[in-house]
């Protein structure tokens, strides 16, 4: 059972910047008043509740889309088992790239201040917080959190972390079925947690992030990297054989890669 009695991580279910309490989705969901959800107001506790039923349910069970068995999100799954997961919402409105990026790189301080001030009982690589930003347009609001997103995730891999997005049209495709969209949450969030070993897809493309995967993971992450390199490779050239044999599908495929780059 996770104990948060002191330190920094209970701090932070007070107020603080721009974020409200940090809550669980439980505790958001039961109106729990001990976790300070009475600060939030009814527009927020809407969002909150989406988000958490969201995560609690879409994301820990099974999707007959998604590519394989299980659930959705194993390490989701794990973070909620072991009380590990936080929300909080975000008051600032309409906000730019800057004062977002600020606010986010103040969030993982906070995050990395708070590591070991409770009793994680050796399972802190499951701690996570997932900021949500109820109060920004669901018409600017995406393109705004992917600029961020991608602004900071270099400064989070290089310090052993990630940096995900959620909202309701993220394009983002699942990693065994590239028409599956498991990003797709009801409310636009930016999700901060550890880098584990079993991120290598989502670092593969950027020698940067591939280095710094590397040098904290040693000799089992440049054997996941080369793994996944080969894999990728493979199924490239299988790729390439099906479409010499079908010359329809290989302009079907062309036409296809073109409208997404537009």
């Amino acid at each position: 059972m996770y104990a948060d009695s002191a330190g920094r991580w209970e701090i932070l279910s007070q107020p603080f910047l721009s974020f409200g309490p940090l809550a669980t989705p439980a505790e958001i969901l039961s109106r729990t008043l001990e976790a300070g959800i009475d600060f939030y107001s009814e527009r927020v506790l809407s969002s909150l509740d989406a988000f958490a039923d969201y995560i609690t349910n879409d994301l820990t069970s099974e999707h007959p889309d998604l590519g394989r068995p299980g659930p959705v999100c194993p390490f989701i799954k794990g973070a909620l088992q072991r009380n590990l997961l936080r929300l909080t919402a975000c008051s600032l409105d309409e906000a730019g790239e800057d004062p977002l990026t600020f606010i986010m790189d103040q969030m993982r301080q906070e995050f990395q201040n708070s590591a070991g001030s409770g009793d994680f009982n050796g399972e802190e690589i499951y701690r996570s917080i997932v900021v949500l930003f109820p109060h920004l347009s669901t018409e600017t609001g995406p393109d705004l959190i992917e600029r961020v997103q991608k602004k900071l995730k270099f400064s989070f891999v290089d310090q052993g972390l990630m940096i995900g997005e959620f909202y309701s049209t993220c394009a983002a495709p699942g990693l065994h079925n590239p028409d599956f969209r498991p990003f797709q949450a009801p409310v636009l969030s930016l999700a901060i947690r550890y880098m584990t070993v079993f991120d290598t897809p989502f670092l593969i493309g950027d020698d940067q992030y591939i280095e710094s995967f590397c040098r904290r993971f040693g000799e089992s992450g440049r054997k996941r990297v080369d793994s996944f390199r080969r894999k990728m490779s493979g199924e490239g050239k299988r790729n390439d054989n099906n479409a010499s044999r079908s010359p329809a599908g290989s302009r079907s495929e062309t036409q296809s890669g073109d409208s997404k780059t537009q």
